[in-house]
């Protein structure tokens, strides 16, 4: 199924199984639009617990009871840059009960160059209550044309295309998303940029004194030491006013962190002269 980005994928299928009252489990420090999608639903954000901003699975299934509709997880995650292996979603998969849809929210997945990521579509043919999502947002650079997609069992998507508008993505999109496809240099010289320029980006973050975590996305996590003339804030603001725009995570209730995307060496390295 497709979606005007794969946000809308998300709303569809929390759509497809949530009503008023029923619960939907996320991370502490997930995506954004998972509390924002439960609003719209009218169910309630369950929020499951991370170590060292990594969601604890163990944590997720301490929180499913008769009310747990839906699960989101993003992997890899976004804000905090932090993922589950191939074995850890699978022992987690199989603890969830099968009544339970479970979204792996895959946004990343080409950035990622861990040999213990599962890549793979494999989990949909082994449990029928998950959907996989993609977007041609982050290394398509399409982010602006809008348009997502999910893969999982037929009988779990033909129940979310229940609630897809036909003419939710445009021709423009359609077109876009093909010669993206077909378009393999751009996207490996994206991937080959972003794998060599992210240990060189943390390494320079961690030695000026902040706390720079491992990465798999095209994004770096940073903790932002808080003293009496610095923190994440004040930081943020400093940069702004010196043309640099990096996410500061107070709205996912991170006020010590912000969040760099990975641009070009010249841009990180004018960052880091700045900071």
């Amino acid at each position: 199924i497709c979606g005007t980005g794969s946000d809308e994928i998300l709303i569809f299928t929390a759509l497809a199984f949530c009503s008023p009252g029923d619960e939907i489990i996320h991370a502490e420090h997930g995506f954004e639009m998972y509390p924002i999608i439960t609003k719209y639903v009218g169910a309630e954000s369950i929020l499951a617990s991370e170590i060292d901003y990594k969601i604890d699975t163990s944590s997720i299934l301490k929180k499913i009871n008769d009310s747990t509709k839906l699960i989101f997880i993003a992997n890899p995650n976004n804000p905090t840059s932090t993922y589950l292996n191939k074995q850890e979603l699978e022992n987690l998969l199989k603890q969830i009960p099968k009544n339970i849809s479970v979204v792996i929210d895959t946004a990343y997945a080409e950035y990622v160059d861990a040999e213990d990521y599962d890549r793979s579509f494999d989990l949909t043919e082994k449990f029928e209550n998950v959907i996989i999502t993609r977007t041609f947002s982050k290394a398509y650079s399409l982010a602006g044309i809008r348009l997502g997609w999910g893969y999982g069992s037929k009988k779990l998507i033909e129940i979310i295309k229940k609630l897809r508008p036909p003419f939710n993505i445009t021709p423009g999109a359609i077109a876009a998303g093909i010669e993206a496809l077909n378009d393999d240099k751009h996207l490996q010289t994206n991937i080959e940029h972003n794998s060599k320029i992210k240990s060189w980006f943390i390494e320079c973050i961690n030695e000026m004194g902040f706390k720079a975590y491992p990465t798999q996305t095209n994004f770096v996590f940073v903790i932002i030491p808080t003293n009496k003339k610095q923190n994440a804030k004040i930081l943020n603001e400093f940069l702004l006013s010196k043309g640099i725009a990096v996410r500061y995570l107070m709205s996912y209730g991170l006020k010590d962190a912000i969040r760099i995307t990975l641009g070009t060496k010249e841009e990180l390295e004018k960052l880091i002269i700045v900071f």
